[in-house]
């Protein structure tokens, strides 16, 4: 009985520095990626469009909103330490008025 509370212990320490290690990790990330936001941003100004590129811009979408689709794929952690992949995927049309 007293090696089974061990074995158990110990499986549920070793779950928890798992979470934590990843936790951190992702933070660790995510401050990286927000570094590298910001120095693009400093070192690339965005193009300016004249009036015709903006009305093209402008057709171009109003054209094909009802076949624009935005997507993402993603992981999530379950409660069970296990990953699950998930893919999103949403299409953008206008409601007729």
């Amino acid at each position: 009985m007293f090696r089974l509370l061990i074995l158990l212990t110990t499986i549920l320490f070793s779950a928890l520095r798992v979470v934590l290690r990843s936790r951190s990790d992702l933070f660790l990330e995510n401050i990286a990626l927000r570094q590298q936001l910001e120095t693009l941003k400093r070192s690339r100004r965005r193009p300016q469009l004249d009036d015709a590129d903006r009305a093209f811009w402008l057709a171009f979408l109003r054209n094909h909103l009802a076949g624009i689709a935005a997507m993402d794929f993603f992981t999530l952690p379950t409660a069970s330490l296990r990953v699950l992949y998930c893919w999103f995927v949403i299409h953008h049309q206008r409601e007729a008025a």
